[in-house]
């Protein structure tokens, strides 16, 4: 099952608070996977310490690393309990967007930017729902960190002790690399 909580007020901002009271309700009402699609360069004791909380009740926490081609520090992907996701594109090479460096964990499908020699204009990007019955095609890390925490819901259907520690684990050693 999937649940979704709209994290952003109305408005659309989105506080380091209303991310933690997000993290704080999905981590107490069971779920077993966050996904964070979002993400910026201000460090949040407040997000950090939501994180840290979800992760040592098991919970898996995957975010996405960032678009701005650059190594800076991005978060929550940056945080310690998080698996930061870049981006490749079609070639299964680094996205010319996608950040890199130490956020970054693991990559996954996120698009093909307009500075990659293989970048056509057509199909390049992940197919999205918009508007809950249309589809675009949208870039960047937040399309390919649901990628992983979908491989992380399928891997908790089949291994129901997977959590947080594990999962790190195993995708650190390269055993889900294999």
């Amino acid at each position: 099952q999937i649940m979704a909580i709209k994290a952003a007020q109305y408005s659309g901002i989105l506080t380091s608070a209303d991310v933690a009271e997000a993290i704080y309700y999905a981590s107490e009402n069971g779920a077993d996977i966050i996904n964070m699609s979002f993400g910026g360069e201000a460090l949040s004791e407040t997000v950090q310490t939501a994180i840290n909380q979800a992760y040592s009740q098991g919970l898996i926490l995957v975010a996405a690393a960032g678009n701005a081609a650059t190594d800076s520090l991005f978060y929550p992907a940056a945080f310690e309990n998080v698996i930061g996701v870049g981006s490749v594109s079609n070639d299964k090479k680094r996205s010319s967007f996608s950040n890199f460096g130490s956020n970054v964990q693991v990559v996954a499908p996120g698009g093909t930017g307009s500075g990659s020699v293989i970048y056509d204009g057509f199909q390049d990007a992940i197919l999205s729902t918009v508007n809950a019955n249309n589809y675009a095609e949208y870039l960047g890390t937040s399309m390919a960190a649901p990628h992983v925490s979908a491989v992380a819901a399928l891997m908790k259907e089949k291994k129901n002790d997977l959590n947080g520690p594990s999962f790190k684990t195993a995708l650190d050693s390269g055993f889900l690399a294999q």
